[in-house]
């Protein structure tokens, strides 16, 4: 299904960051850092190597170019930086996707400030390589579609990917009724791509041609689920939670500082500064107070779901059931910008 392309990559220099204690990522050890495996790692260590079984695991970019790992969210390996108390510059890693591409596992971390930049890693995050370093401002999110494609949309940009992240093609620029169009989220629902952002909603089919935006601005995050099988989409933004079942017809409802939302064992979950909404239906929220997170992340760990959330700057707290958190780690280094879930193969 995919050409393979030889390119030159720029791999940039990495410092290691403190780990919270030993790491349980099967041998990914503390202070391994950007090691090189069987495949496009480079630098010295060892990683699980191109095509090689990813085990299932955490994944947190963010700050500085920072990137760590986790099997179960409780104790952190992998994690590296380019550059100590990181802002909103080149190094920043804004978001970070998964998906198979080619019978192989790969992770993709983006961001960039007036630079953009692709990171890619076949080895569940153990080790990383720049793919793509331009000048066409930052990419805010990325997604992967069944048949392998890669969808990234920014800051007045989008592109996609047709060989699993290793180069970006169909660079355009989109929506600018007054200025910058600034994309910061991407899902993919029924093989179609699905991206919220500063002037609405919008989606494409191939992640090159993408509907004009309408519905809700000034969101930050989407989640999708279904409903007694219906399709139900939930967005938030600065003080904005949004639903709808057509990505059509939305209503509207004030969050007091929303943040992220995922959809999880049958119902969406809002977390944000000290509260958690919940819904079973997308339409109706109650809502609770809990520990502030910025970011969430859900997955299967050994047979169990496990709910992984961080908040600013690097407090990272677990829950097996999204409502009762404990504080499972923090350095006070480069805060993660995302959290994700790499299945694994």
């Amino acid at each position: 299904m995919w050409l393979r392309r030889l390119v030159v990559v720029l791999v940039l220099p990495a410092a290691s960051a403190a780990c919270d204690g030993p790491s349980d990522d099967g041998g990914e050890g503390e202070g391994e850092g950007e090691g090189e495996g069987e495949g496009e790692g480079e630098g010295e260590g060892e990683g699980e190597g191109e095509g090689e079984p990813v085990s299932p695991r955490f994944v947190g970019v963010g700050y500085g170019g920072r990137r760590l790992t986790s099997a179960t969210g409780e104790t952190w390996g992998n994690d590296v930086f380019e550059v100590p108390d990181g802002g909103d510059d080149d190094h920043l890693l804004r978001g970070a996707c998964t998906g198979h591409v080619g019978g192989q596992t790969i992770v993709l971390a983006v961001g960039g400030s007036q630079r953009g930049r692709v990171m890619r890693s076949t080895d569940g995050g153990a080790t990383w390589t720049v793919t793509v370093d331009d000048q066409r401002g930052w990419i805010g999110a990325c997604a992967v579609n069944a048949d392998g494609i890669v969808a990234f949309v920014g800051s007045a940009r989008s592109g996609r990917s047709l060989d699993g992240g290793l180069t970006l093609v169909d660079h355009a620029t989109h929506f600018l009724p007054e200025g910058n169009w600034q994309m910061r989220d991407v899902i993919v629902v029924h093989d179609r791509f699905m991206a919220v952002g500063d002037t609405g909603v919008t989606t494409s089919t191939d992640g090159a041609v993408w509907a004009d935006p309408s519905g809700p601005d000034r969101l930050f995050r989407i989640a999708h689920g279904e409903v007694g099988g219906v399709d139900r989409y939930v967005a938030v933004g600065f003080s904005t939670r949004a639903t709808s079942g057509d990505l059509t017809t939305w209503s509207e409802a004030s969050l007091p500082d929303g943040r992220d939302v995922v959809f999880a064992e049958g119902r969406f979950l809002i977390v944000g500064g000290g509260f958690r909404q919940t819904s079973g239906n997308g339409v109706d929220f109650s809502q609770a107070s809990q520990p502030s997170l910025e970011r969430i992340a859900v997955g299967v760990v050994n047979g169990r779901t496990r709910y992984v959330g961080s908040t600013f700057p690097d407090q990272r707290r677990i829950s097996d059931d999204g409502e009762t958190w404990r504080d499972v780690g923090r350095d006070d280094g480069n805060a993660i910008d995302d959290l994700i879930f790499v299945p694994g193969r």
